[in-house]
């Protein structure tokens, strides 16, 4: 039998405490500001580092309970960086306030986009997606509609080299030749998202573009396009 591992944020307090509502200082919110994240991680985050400097230099820390590479391991994206900071601290060459501060401008530009996001959402929107939609199972799904992709990889290459250059300005509007592909791409598989970036993000970009319109009541054919973002 195998088990599939699920690593979980910890609390700032270590992996032996728990986030609780009630306590603000044992996690860090979406709606926390800069100076509030900045706060919590050097006043909270627990320390895998030596009591004193010298200490620290002669032992070096222990990433497996420093909270700050902890929430790294999450929230940086760059492997060799993540790899380097995990050796320098581990040998003694970088202290616990570098890494705090490693994460702090890791995490902070994170978390102000999201809210920053979250400003862009009326309520409209959110009743459009908690709307209930018929669900299509089996034999019920949605004729003519790819639920996979139809295009061979070489096609999916051609049109990742298309769109390596593409140009996603305000104003860019989509077209029935966008709608046609985009049907015909239906949902890719994790290894084709991953081999075709540029195509996965014109998709990602098509999709927002109906949602909004659809949302705006400007689409008055749902047909299958809508179907593909909607479930309709």
């Amino acid at each position: 039998m195998r088990l599939a591992a699920l690593d979980l944020i910890p609390a700032l307090q270590g992996a032996q405490t728990k986030m609780s509502a009630s306590e603000e200082h044992t996690s860090i919110y979406l709606t926390d500001t800069p100076k509030q994240i900045k706060n919590k991680i050097n006043k909270y985050a627990f320390s895998g580092g030596g009591a004193t400097v010298e200490e620290h230099k002669e032992h070096g820390g222990n990433c497996d309970v420093d909270i700050s590479y902890q929430y790294l391991k999450f929230f940086l994206e760059d492997d060799e960086k993540l790899e380097k900071l995990r050796k320098d601290y581990t040998s003694g060459e970088l202290l616990t306030g570098f890494l705090k501060k490693e994460l702090i401008d890791t995490i902070t530009p994170i978390m102000t986009n999201i809210q920053e996001r979250r400003k862009l959402v009326t309520d409209d929107m959110v009743k459009e997606f908690m709307r209930p939609r018929k669900l299509f199972w089996g034999k019920d799904k949605h004729p003519g509609v790819a639920t996979t992709c139809t295009l061979s990889d070489s096609a999916l290459a051609r049109l990742e080299e298309r769109f390596l250059n593409y140009s996603y300005a305000d104003g860019y509007q989509y077209s029935e030749v966008d709608m046609a592909l985009l049907k015909r791409i239906g949902s890719l598989t994790q290894q084709q998202e991953e081999a075709f970036p540029n195509l996965q993000r014109w998709k990602r970009h098509v999709i927002v573009l109906v949602e909004e319109e659809v949302a705006a009541g400007k689409v008055k054919k749902a047909g299958e396009v809508v179907w593909v973002l909607l479930g309709e």
